[in-house]
């Protein structure tokens, strides 16, 4: 009876002190948790970092603050959606990109600075502070969503410094491919052969007579080089 009382004592005792295990987070709480942040990182670097010109200005301290208190967050939330955008990553030139991400950037600077432009009028320090305080007002996460990001951040592969574009699958193209090159017009036919009516067209490089693109189209993802007007698609 005593040697009984003893083990029960003991199972008693080892059950106290096994760890307490966290409910899973299910794919989409992780998913939308780093969208929401993605989000947030580009509309903060934009109202703070860019202003009314979209160029490079003195970043404001509480831009750095804000960075530099979620970037495991952030980093884990670029971890997440570069895992997720696996099958559309491409690489050109040894830089690893994704046309996906790329839209996703633009679309949301974009719409970012028409938004607080309408807002505060000027993007200046004052917009910067109040969209910050904005973001920190909605922004909360559960424990475990929390901890979930936290090791996706521990497991990126090529983790990003703070302050790095976010999306990083979202690469900051070099000057001239912003601008579309001779052959662009050709791209929009090619695309349109592939049953493709509102193509999305990246230019990757405009170095005349070396072009590429990126297409994407209903899930279709095509980078398509050209030399000398001559292209053919890569994928």
């Amino acid at each position: 009876m005593l040697q009984t009382t003893k083990l029960l004592a003991l199972a008693i005792f080892l059950t106290a002190c096994q760890p307490t295990t966290n409910r899973s987070v299910s794919y989409k709480e992780i998913e939308r948790a780093s969208l929401t942040l993605l989000k947030q990182a580009i509309l903060i670097e934009s109202v703070c970092l860019y202003g009314n010109e979209q160029t490079p200005v003195s970043s404001p301290a509480p831009y750095q603050q804000w960075l530099t208190n979620n970037w495991p967050l952030l980093s884990g939330a670029d971890a997440f959606y570069s895992a997720s955008l696996r099958s559309s990553t491409r690489q050109y030139e040894g830089i690893r990109f994704s046309p996906t991400a790329i839209n996703f950037f633009n679309q949301q600077r974009n719409s970012a600075i028409k938004r607080s432009k309408q807002r505060y009028g000027r993007l200046n320090s004052s917009a910067c502070e109040q969209t910050l305080a904005g973001v920190n007002s909605k922004t909360s996460f559960s424990e475990d969503v929390t901890n979930a990001l936290t090791d996706y951040s521990r497991e990126h592969p090529s983790p990003p410094a703070i302050g790095e574009r976010l999306p990083t699958l979202a690469v900051d193209l070099s000057a001239e491919s912003k601008i579309p090159g001779r052959s662009h017009f050709e791209i929009e036919q090619l695309s349109r052969t592939l049953e493709c009516t509102q193509p999305q067209i990246i230019t990757l490089k405009n170095r005349w007579p070396e072009e590429a693109y990126a297409v994407v189209c209903s899930g279709l993802q095509l980078t398509v080089t050209c030399e000398w007007g001559n292209c053919k698609t890569n994928d």
